[in-house]
């Protein structure tokens, strides 16, 4: 199960910086406080 998680913590990664544009080192510096999970699952950040 370990590997399993791996690999979905690294696309989850990847379609972060795809679906929002970011460039690689900026997920970095997302703080938990800094994002809000809808009811439906989908983050959303505050700026």
């Amino acid at each position: 199960m370990g590997r399993e998680l791996v690999d979905r913590q690294d696309a989850a990664l990847i379609r972060l910086l795809i679906d929002t544009g970011c460039r690689r080192a900026e997920p970095a510096w997302v703080r938990l406080a800094d994002v809000d999970v809808t009811e439906q699952g989908s983050p959303s950040s505050a700026g």
